[in-house]
């Protein structure tokens, strides 16, 4: 009987040194995807929490387009939401790049909505002199944004294509907005010395720098000329 109560004693005196323990505070974020159109919540979005530019975490959506990322370590995330048939985005936009969300330790941040657009696409052909298609260039599509305060063209790395043996090229997955498409021979890119310009030469040599002169829609060498695609969602 005394050694039955020992047990029991010693029992309560462990749960009762827990309970005086606080359990460490967890961080979370909780938030929805919609569609950018309708208004609906979108489902097996892969949400994205990066940091330093780097993948963090990551969850799916469930069927009401929810989604919860618990004990998360503290610090400042971006959060990005991906899906076939839609345009990434990332909270913050259209403004910019996307705005970072602090998280304090112990924080339970809500609230959060992503809006996926469905994404535009970009078709053509690319086309000589002699009105001959022209197979393996690569095809770009950029848009105008900002690089502090100085604004500037930047090119979509996701949405890069090489034209096929009928010079067809296709930019999927945009996000609506104003494009310009430039056409780049896929020899001069690969032969191109990005730290050099050219062949090791001189990084002033104007000569060595048009090495990379590309071609902007409707066929003008100068982003000054060049026609702008605008682009719906969808």
């Amino acid at each position: 009987m005394s050694k039955t109560i020992g047990i029991l004693m010693g029992l309560a005196l462990a749960a009762g040194l827990l309970a005086g323990q606080a359990m460490p505070p967890v961080t979370s974020l909780e938030g929805v995807v919609r569609n950018a159109l309708t208004g609906e919540p979108v489902a097996r979005v892969q949400v994205i929490l990066s940091r330093d530019k780097e993948p963090a975490y990551h969850v799916l959506s469930d069927a009401s387009g929810r989604f919860t990322f618990t004990d998360i370590a503290p610090g400042e995330y971006k959060v990005t939401g991906k899906k076939n048939g839609y345009a990434d985005a990332t909270f913050g936009q259209p403004k910019g790049d996307g705005d970072p969300i602090p998280l304090a330790r112990g924080e339970r941040r809500t609230g959060v909505e992503l809006r996926l657009a469905p994404a535009a696409v970009i078709a053509g052909r690319v086309l000589d002199n002699n009105g001959e298609p022209v197979p393996g260039v690569l095809m770009f599509s950029a848009r105008m944004g900002y690089n502090g305060r100085r604004r500037e063209l930047k090119f979509l790395e996701y949405s890069v294509q090489v034209t096929n043996d009928r010079g067809e090229y296709r930019l999927y997955g945009l996000p609506p907005d104003r494009y310009y498409v430039t056409a780049l021979p896929v020899a001069k890119f690969l032969n191109f010395n990005f730290f050099g310009h050219g062949s090791g030469g001189d990084p002033s040599d104007p000569v060595a720098t048009e090495e990379l002169t590309g071609v902007f829609y409707p066929g003008v060498p100068d982003l000054g000329q060049a026609a702008a695609v605008e682009l719906r969602p969808g």
